[in-house]
């Protein structure tokens, strides 16, 4: 759903320096909608469960974690979560979230993992480029030349 006067912000304020003003100007809608829905910035690397997993068995980690959820350790707790997030329904996690962070530094810092490991486990999806509108809105929004009138007219 597009927030119009979110839309006139961006369009008018042109916080990204994309280049509005002078399409705005000579008012060419198709044009802005076009900048608005060209995919440029990174979006959050969403991992499958299943390559984490796989991630893990095969360089041995999950040998550590299991170890590390059975003791008491700082990173018990890390660990713990890990082997939950695995056994869940959950298809998929945030690479970004600050939660995987935390969890990952927790491991990093008791020795579990290393920093390779969080930087292998990042690539294990590539990253998403996300246009403004998804930015600006949410994932598969595209903003039309009838929305960008609308939001400069201040419907």
């Amino acid at each position: 759903m597009i927030n119009y006067p979110a839309l006139a912000y961006e369009l008018t304020t042109d916080p990204e320096n994309i280049g509005y003003q002078q399409y705005i100007t000579t008012g060419n809608h198709v044009i802005l909608a076009g900048l608005l829905n060209t995919g440029r910035y990174e979006g959050n690397t969403v991992i499958s469960i299943d390559k984490l997993e796989d991630y893990l068995l095969t360089t041995g980690k999950i040998l550590l974690i299991e170890s590390v959820s059975k003791t008491d350790n700082p990173a018990q707790n890390a660990a713990l979560l890990i082997l939950r997030l695995l056994s869940s329904r959950l298809q998929t996690f945030k690479f970004e979230e600050q939660a995987v962070q935390d969890v990952l530094n927790i491991l990093i810092e008791n020795e579990v993992i290393t920093e390779q490991d969080k930087t292998d486990i990042s690539l294990l999806a590539p990253m998403k480029y996300v246009s403004r509108a998804e930015f600006l809105f949410g994932n598969n929004t595209m903003v039309s030349h009838e929305d960008i009138g609308k939001a400069l007219r201040g419907e």
